[in-house]
């Protein structure tokens, strides 16, 4: 309860929410889309925005 989940680990913690987030927006609402999935997940309309300002940043990374 309470919408909480302990996850012990940093892998773990991109697992868990990247399944979360393929299950119930990705795949539901047929869309890769920021935006889209920023209108039915966050209250925030600036959420999508700083999203890709991170997915941005993180795509930067020299892996």
């Amino acid at each position: 309860g309470g919408g909480y989940i302990h996850l012990g680990s940093w892998s773990g913690a991109i697992e868990t929410l990247s399944q979360a987030l393929r299950e119930k927006y990705i795949n539901a609402l047929g869309t890769q889309d920021v935006a889209r999935i920023g209108k039915m997940y966050a209250a925030d309309p600036d959420w999508a925005r700083k999203v890709s300002m991170y997915m941005n940043q993180i795509g930067n990374f020299p892996f």
